[in-house]
């Protein structure tokens, strides 16, 4: 286009130099099927007058207004004589009108929410203009939507002529649990909505983190990390966790041998009473009491939360020869033993 209406220009310029005070006489369009040429010079603001002398750099400026308005292929210019004056001629080659419009891998928005705002809609013709307001559009629905990473890759023109747009929105491929010594992974992933195969939303992994969160068996829970996965259009989301430190060995029979969690109350044996009578174990809940419990007598209740292993676990009410009772208040004078307070 440059080449073209470089040569046109110099055309014009041999065609002033014959013509030194010639003015434009006449103002036409050619090309234009659309449009009328009045419509035309009125959306673009032709600034090139009839009766005016012709000023080759507006004639430029016009020309990129033409092209600005979105509804041509290509647009250039035609100096000739006209009646001792001039004659200024705008080619223009005009988009086809659209049949067919395709979306292509939207498998979190329906076609009928997206043509709720597209514009180039069959019937009508294709302009460029409005061609990237409507991707822009759709690409911010789908930041809102939470879809951050989902988007218009591709938009053509195919025989029909088809409007075709392809669109990515990225596949979870994995999910990888890291950080968790006694929590089982499946108990992680029953807390989130994503899942591998869906689409990857950063506002649900957002929801999804919270929800992990709020078990109450982790200290914190990091920002997930996503990465691309080795399959492209797909994606892999890192989630480390890191468990409360109140994990401990259960040293009793080996049928409850494991990983046991305390909400509340800890196990804790003393070298003294071990070296006396290795079954007794003091059990400290943050109250004070002298008794020590048996561990023939003891009595486990499983947690109804979380069991790890064969283990079982003592919950937030104090066990006392067998049976659950509401904790007592500290007393600080029994010198950290179990004291039991009326």
């Amino acid at each position: 286009m440059r080449k073209l209406l470089f040569l046109i220009l110099l055309g014009g310029l041999l065609l002033a130099a014959e013509l030194p005070n010639a003015p434009i006489l006449r103002l036409a369009v050619s090309g234009n099927r659309v449009y009328s040429a009045e419509d035309i010079f009125e959306r673009a603001g032709v600034r090139t007058r009839r009766g005016a002398l012709l000023d080759y750099p507006v004639l430029q400026e016009d020309l990129t207004r033409l092209m600005a308005l979105g509804g041509f292929r290509s647009v250039d210019a035609e100096i000739a004589s006209f009646n001792r004056g001039l004659q200024v001629t705008f080619l223009v080659e005009e988009n086809p009108i659209i049949k067919h419009v395709e979306f292509i891998g939207n498998r979190s928005l329906r076609t009928e929410r997206i043509f709720n705002f597209w514009q180039n809609r069959p019937g009508e013709q294709l302009n460029y203009l409005t061609l990237g307001q409507d991707i822009e559009s759709l690409n911010r629905l789908y930041r809102q939507e939470g879809y951050e990473l989902s988007s218009v890759q591709k938009v053509e023109l195919t025989a029909g002529p088809t409007l075709r747009a392809e669109i990515s929105e990225p596949i979870i491929n994995e999910i990888i649990i890291s950080g968790n010594a006694y929590v089982k992974d499946a108990l992680i992933l029953r807390e989130l909505s994503l899942y591998p195969g869906s689409v990857y939303n950063a506002r649900e992994l957002a929801a999804d983190r919270v929800r992990v969160f709020r078990l109450g068996y982790f200290s914190s829970v990091s920002l997930p990390k996503v990465t691309p996965a080795e399959d492209p259009g797909q994606v892999d989301i890192y989630l480390t966790v890191q468990e409360r430190k109140k994990y401990f060995k259960c040293r009793t029979r080996p049928y409850l041998a494991g990983a046991v969690y305390f909400h509340a109350a800890e196990l804790r044996q003393s070298s003294r009473q071990r070296r006396a009578n290795p079954n007794q174990y003091p059990v400290r809940t943050g109250v004070s009491d002298s008794r020590r419990l048996a561990q023939s007598q003891l009595q486990l209740t499983p947690l109804l939360s979380v069991v790890f292993g064969a283990g079982y676990g003592l919950g937030r009410e104090q066990i006392l020869d067998g049976t659950l009772r509401t904790p007592a208040r500290h007393d600080p004078r029994d010198g950290g033993h179990l004291a039991d307070t009326p």
